[in-house]
């Protein structure tokens, strides 16, 4: 998707999101019960590649589906400078 849009030279802020490294996402799979780990983890091995062009990283460690609406709005009013020191 976002690469799409990058190759097109849209302007946008690209947000990489994803856990700091493949164990973590490995253990989260394992924890869902997710049935198809194998091609999971080697999308993650190829979507690695586009992190070095995005703007941002979100490292979702430790955050749930549930908190990623919550860290996106927070990361928005850092990016308009309303939250300089709450985005860890």
């Amino acid at each position: 998707g976002a690469k799409k849009f990058k190759k097109a030279e849209l302007k946008a802020i690209y947000i990489f999101m994803a856990p700091k490294n493949i164990r973590i996402l490995e253990n989260r799979l394992k924890k869902r019960g997710d049935k198809d780990i194998k091609e999971r983890l080697n999308v993650y091995k190829k979507e690695l590649k586009f992190k070095k062009q995005c703007d941002y990283c979100l490292d979702t460690t430790g955050i749930t589906n549930k908190d990623i609406d919550k860290k996106i709005k927070i990361f928005i009013g850092y990016l308009k400078g309303e939250n300089r020191f709450g985005w860890k």
